[in-house]
């Protein structure tokens, strides 16, 4: 929630010395609505994981009229150079999904313990805006472009090993990069933002 209060002092509110709107939802999704240039923007926390984003995308679709432009702004793994801490990592190609199949743990028949999907592609022009206005802002050289991997779960899909479980993933991540020459992030959420635009009926 502090990176949305962060982001939030940019706004003002619909009034000259207005508050701006402020509402904490049930499932603990935090919205922030108010004018940028005046322009109506909402800064709302979505939390981890791609369900998370489906409450979001949804029920913010069911309460808004008109055209949406949704940009996550949250934090990620970067998997290779350029990219670094500190960087600002844009999906300018789109986002593939890593998904643990629990198939392969039921039938161990030799079937992949993780897929890979297609990609989703990102919107062309809200990518071009934001690398634009990004680039003027930070530098070109601290804005990143490539593909992102968006994991199904925290640890497994992600990678992480640990004694307690046995998830078949140790090269996990050498693998994706070695057959995704453009793989440039990792995180939870990104994948089911662009998937849930592109079958949006508006």
């Amino acid at each position: 929630m502090d990176r949305a209060l962060i982001i939030a002092d940019q706004l003002q509110g619909a009034e000259p010395g207005a508050p701006l709107f402020q509402h904490l939802s049930g499932r603990g999704f935090l919205t922030i609505t108010g004018l940028y240039d005046g322009t109506p923007v909402s800064v709302i926390t979505t939390m981890m994981g791609m369900p998370n984003m489906d409450f979001v995308v949804r029920e913010a679709r069911a309460v808004v009229d008109g055209q949406m432009a949704i940009i996550r702004l949250g934090t990620c793994g970067a998997l290779r150079p350029p990219a670094q801490l500190g960087s600002l990592l844009v999906a300018s190609p789109g986002a593939v999904c890593i998904r643990r199949d629990p198939d392969a743990w039921t039938y161990s028949d030799g079937r992949p313990h993780y897929t890979l999907s297609a990609t989703v592609p990102a919107d062309q022009q809200l990518r071009d805006l934001l690398v634009s206005a990004s680039a003027e802002q930070l530098g070109p050289d601290l804005v990143i472009q490539g593909l992102n991997a968006t994991a199904d779960s925290f640890y497994s899909s992600q990678g992480r090993t640990g004694a307690h479980f046995e998830d078949y993933n140790d090269a996990l991540i050498e693998q994706l990069l070695d057959n995704n020459k453009h793989l440039m992030s990792l995180e939870m959420e990104t994948f089911h933002l662009l998937d849930l635009a592109r079958c949006s009926r508006g």
